[in-house]
């Protein structure tokens, strides 16, 4: 008997064909990007910001990486390395680089002292929302709204989900709060108050259908659009007037027109829808 039979040692050939098993295993089980994903569950903790350091320096041209690192250096105040880890991205790959796009222009927007490249930005700032109109893609929009508004691009944000809207169903009531945000921080009350109204009637329970109700006329009176809030104020008046809390609204916004007439006005439309 051998000795590798008598005290059960592996012979060379077995002991080879078991660590290539072995190993295969554990490629199986934490492959790259399994790897990839364990070490960025940590968040933005020093391991994964050297982890990323180290991935970009391995795979230069791998924007994903790039875009990764550059959102760790831009929540930890970093945006001179964030800005250059964005500069260095020269993947073409459409979805890389409008995520590129945003969050440059998001930088040359918030820090314009530190970035002074004036024509870049409005080259970006006029490329943006033409990406998102040529955009088909659902889930493609979806993911364009998310990085917008993230990066607080607001007009852009709108556009998104203005190109989302027209094909939403089960999910429009989100899509308008979405939109009337997106509207109102972007400076355009009309069409904020136009969203605002639209997800009140598309609510799906009573509370968000009066705060949305509240939300179109603040964002008209906060900007002084007295004739748009009367226009509004007179075509809710009949199909929101069976509720008490939104009439209440109604008559709240009417008196501060300033018009007497107009406020008694409303408050006869209300009279007369009520059964």
């Amino acid at each position: 008997m051998s000795i590798a039979n008598r005290y059960h040692v592996f012979r060379l050939h077995e002991f080879l064909a078991t660590l290539g098993l072995a190993v295969s295993a554990c490629l199986a089980v934490y492959p790259e990007n399994r790897l990839t994903g364990l070490i960025l569950g940590e968040g933005d903790s020093p391991v994964s910001v050297k982890y990323l350091e180290s991935i970009v320096k391995l795979n230069p041209g791998n924007g994903s990486y790039r875009l990764l690192l550059a959102d760790r250096y831009l929540r930890a105040n970093r945006p001179e390395s964030g800005m250059a880890q964005l500069l260095a991205i020269t993947e073409t790959a459409p979805e890389i680089r409008f995520s590129r796009d945003a969050r440059a222009l998001s930088l040359y927007t918030r820090y314009p002292e530190r970035f002074r490249n004036p024509a870049e930005a409005e080259i970006l700032r006029k490329r943006i929302p033409a990406l998102i109109r040529l955009e088909t893609s659902r889930q493609r929009l979806g993911v364009m709204y998310a990085e917008t508004a993230a990066a607080e691009l607001w007009p852009a944000a709108l556009a998104a989900a203005e190109k989302i809207l027209p094909f939403e169903t089960w999910n429009l009531y989100f899509w308008l709060a979405k939109a009337s945000a997106a509207a109102e921080k972007s400076r355009e009350p009309e069409k904020a108050a136009a969203y605002y109204l639209r997800a009140a009637a598309a609510a799906p329970d009573i509370e968000k259908r009066r705060e949305n109700f509240r939300r179109a006329f603040l964002a008209l009176s906060a900007e002084g659009r007295q004739a748009e809030l009367r226009r509004q104020l007179l075509a809710s008046a009949r199909p929101f007037a069976g509720d008490r809390h939104t009439a209440a609204t109604l008559l709240s916004f009417a008196r501060q027109t300033g018009n007497a007439r107009f406020a008694r006005d409303i408050a006869l439309v209300i009279l007369r829808s009520r059964p």
